[in-house]
């Protein structure tokens, strides 16, 4: 073939490629651009259907602690059902208030509320979540080889023991080579259910802290530096060498911290693990609604828990849709409660509360 006309068939290959991708390339816009139309007029739809419908909503707000979950559970619980929770994180005291007022339809707690309290505010609260509160710590490579005990961390705590290497410590660890190193306790400085959980486990081992300080959202205590919530205390924590603070384990898990080990009630030395936490929620007496789960009788148990409790008013014109995300919630999604790091009750715990006489059972 002539080389023109060689030239002139690479040349309408050439034109015919070049037309194919900017006709690929408008194709390719014009599907964005589809599609973003159709997701947009989803996301219209599916708002004024729920702007439309309040009775297909649900609103909560209260303690940070289970956020993680009930965000969870409402997200999979809309995508099932098409029903909305919205669940706000302000703290305990903020969803007591709440509900309180009437401003929600529950409010979650990491504090139990009064039988008084309950009946003055028409209320009925169960627990709905178990979690660890664990002591991380920043002694670099004895992160997660330290132990303590209970006494040891109260006495920590009321400022008596002020260093690593303190025989009380050295005693419990064995082999371990402590740091001649000042504690830095840190705590939080704002009203906390963590705080509560944590002083009425402390006031429990230690009678000489029970008496000083009792038990409480907030503890004056008598050294160390308060951060409001986990963020305050995790901000501090990782930047002083010898530091010490109190939190939720998840938490201190998914900001890699180090999280020393408990020794309990049994003298077992205990670590931080899913096993550990279900043990002691498991061996809480569930006679009643607010039952204690701290130095339960395992010794499989981790000693430091905590149970979140939800708040509804007696009267709810929304109680059996809060029944369905609640039972949706503790019976359902147990195994996405775990892989957040919570301790989720077993099927035959979450039954015997949701069909509680003072609970959803409660006569109208």
């Amino acid at each position: 073939m002539p080389l023109r006309g060689i030239i002139h068939k690479d040349f309408s290959q050439m034109r015919m490629f070049y037309m194919i991708n900017i006709l690929t390339r408008r194709l390719r816009q014009l599907t964005q651009v589809l599609v973003l139309t159709i997701v947009c007029t989803i996301a219209t739809i599916t708002t004024k259907v729920y702007a439309e419908t309040p009775q297909n909503q649900i609103v909560g707000s209260g303690a940070s602690f289970p956020a993680p979950v009930y965000s969870k559970w409402a997200t999979n619980f809309a995508e099932q059902f098409k029903i909305l929770v919205n669940y706000q994180s302000i703290g305990s005291g903020g969803g007591v208030k709440q509900i309180k007022a009437s401003l929600v339809d529950f409010g979650a707690s990491d504090y139990p509320l009064s039988q008084e309290e309950l009946d003055q505010n028409n209320l009925f609260q169960f627990p709905a979540l178990g979690g660890a509160i664990v002591l991380a710590v920043n002694l670099r490579e004895l992160n997660d080889k330290i132990v303590l005990d209970g006494p040891v961390v109260a006495d920590i705590y009321m400022g008596k023991i002020t260093k690593w290497n303190d025989p009380r410590i050295q005693e419990l660890n064995p082999g371990l080579q402590l740091p001649d190193l000042y504690i830095a306790v840190l705590f939080r400085s704002d009203g906390s259910g963590t705080t509560y959980n944590f002083s009425k486990y402390l006031a429990e081992v230690s009678p000489e802290f029970n008496q000083k300080y009792g038990v409480g959202k907030t503890i004056n205590f008598p050294i160390g530096l308060g951060g409001k919530g986990n963020e305050g205390v995790a901000a501090v924590l990782p930047r002083v060498y010898g530091a010490i603070g109190y939190m939720e384990y998840g938490y201190a898990k998914t900001m890699h911290m180090g999280v020393a080990a408990m020794k309990n009630q049994y003298g077992a030395i205990v670590r931080p693990t899913e096993q550990a936490f279900e043990a002691a929620i498991q061996a809480a007496d569930w006679s009643s609604l607010t039952p204690n789960v701290s130095n339960t009788p395992s010794e499989e148990a981790w000693p430091i828990n905590a149970i979140t409790f939800i708040l509804i008013h007696r009267d709810s014109p929304k109680k059996e849709l809060l029944k369905d995300f609640f039972s949706f919630g503790m019976l359902q999604q147990q195994a996405e409660t775990t892989s957040l790091m919570y301790t989720p009750f077993s099927t035959e715990v979450a039954t015997k509360i949701l069909s509680n006489p003072q609970t959803f059972a409660l006569p109208e």
